[in-house]
């Protein structure tokens, strides 16, 4: 329970094991596939393999509306882009051959 990658384990019996895989690290804690987080990489946290950048953009045109009409339309339309973004993220880490990424 010590070991730096502890921090990274799920608890037993919370989530779906299709989704999880053994802790290269230790061999004994599961972790998830993929991992996404808003923090900045831990310290003490064990590094296996490379870190790089990935970059995901997503670009929608935007009606010629102000004030109220405006916000609502962003509003209706926000959700939609953090799932494209998402989307295209965990589709880029894949072909980049990553499964973590820190700092979103």
């Amino acid at each position: 329970a010590g070991r730096g990658c502890s921090m990274v384990h799920v608890p037993d019996g919370r989530y779906d094991a299709g989704r999880l895989s053994r802790c290269l690290m230790c061999g004994e804690g599961l972790v998830p596939n993929v991992l996404l987080a808003t923090v900045d990489f831990p310290e003490g946290l064990p590094l296996a393999g490379r870190s790089e950048l990935v970059e995901a953009r997503v670009c929608r045109l935007k009606r010629k509306t102000s004030g109220e009409a405006s916000a609502h339309e962003l509003c209706e339309i926000l959700p939609f882009l953090e799932l494209e973004l998402h989307k295209q993220l965990v589709y880029k880490m894949r072909v980049m051959g990553l499964n973590a990424a820190f700092g979103l």
